[in-house]
């Protein structure tokens, strides 16, 4: 029973495994066609180069001459992939998906340098900006360390260092929305029902013992191509799936099949996003436990009370005790 009762569960696993292997990868062929990688850099370094002036007070006029040069400023995140250094972490076709701090305090320093020609001075760039959020964080990141050029480009690079880790949060969120969607759909498309799946797995002895064997052999390396090949092994599939006109007929009379089955196929879903590591550490930790399993007892082994000595003589055969 405990054996059997592992196996199901390292069944399971192998299958959320299998399919978080191919939801990561598509997530990736989705990403790497959206350009997800570059286009959330740029959005977060143009976030950081925004010079937006400060809002108004309450009926007071603003000054045009200080909206005139906030607008002058608008293009910084332009101009700043359009430099060299930038361009040649890319290729013609796509942007940059990293960029070093490095690259970025040198980079600001250029681009604001072309914008106030006759200023050398990191601290007298800073402060001829225009009134603007820009401003206020560097000006704050400047005040912290005087006019030492070299202390403020430290932390200007610490400042991007910090915002990447808040980009990298944003691709993250992004990432997982696609590999939630692609989860529901690959769920659906293979009738990936946890209730359905653990059940037959429970009743059909030889598929699970295949499964598992599949598991044993299984890799954190295993690429999608072969996740694709794994899948045949598993009890999946829409073979058996009733008619259009059974479908309807079940929604009218048997309408709790079809709410278990969406709860089977959602359980499954939201599994998956997991993430394939997760999955492939639980099911090792399973097939850890199976293969230590019960410790056997041992047999208790009767020892004679006097050991008997075979002597042969000629034709007969005389047994003495020793």
């Amino acid at each position: 029973m405990f054996q059997t009762v592992i196996a199901v569960f390292i069944g399971m696993t192998f299958m959320y495994f299998i399919l978080a292997v191919l939801c990561s990868g598509l997530k990736e062929f989705i990403a790497a066609k959206l350009d997800l990688r570059a286009k959330t850099l740029e959005a977060g370094i143009a976030r950081m180069l925004s010079n937006e002036p400060p809002q108004p007070v309450a009926g007071a006029v603003p000054e045009p001459s200080a909206n005139r040069g906030a607008r002058l400023y608008t293009d910084l995140a332009v101009q700043f992939f359009d430099h060299p250094l930038v361009q040649g972490l890319g290729n013609a076709e796509k942007k940059p998906s990293y960029i070093p701090s490095q690259y970025f305090s040198t980079v600001l320093e250029e681009v604001l340098k072309a914008k106030q020609v006759g200023s050398a001075d990191y601290a007298a760039l800073i402060r001829n900006l225009p009134e603007g959020t820009l401003k206020t964080k560097l000006k704050a990141l400047a005040d912290r360390v005087g006019n030492d050029a070299q202390a403020i480009r430290g932390e200007v690079e610490k400042w991007f260092d910090t915002t990447m880790d808040r980009v990298s949060g944003w691709y993250k969120l992004k990432a997982q929305k696609i590999v939630l969607a692609i989860a529901f759909i690959l769920v659906i498309a293979v009738n990936a029902d946890s209730f359905a799946v653990f059940r037959t797995l429970w009743q059909n002895s030889a598929l699970r013992d295949s499964v598992v064997a599949a598991a044993s052999k299984s890799n954190s390396q295993t690429t999608p191509e072969q996740a694709k090949d794994q899948l045949s092994i598993l009890p999946l599939g829409w073979k058996s799936a009733p008619s259009w006109q059974g479908v309807k007929q079940a929604f009218t009379e048997d309408i709790g099949w079809w709410l278990l089955k969406l709860a089977g196929l959602a359980l499954t879903a939201f599994a998956v996003t997991l993430g394939a590591p997760f999955w492939f550490d639980a099911m090792n930790n399973l097939i850890n436990l199976r293969l230590t399993g019960t410790p056997p007892q041992k047999s208790a082994v009767s020892q004679p009370a006097a050991s008997t000595l075979v002597i042969e003589t000629g034709p007969r055969t005389q047994a003495a005790k020793a």
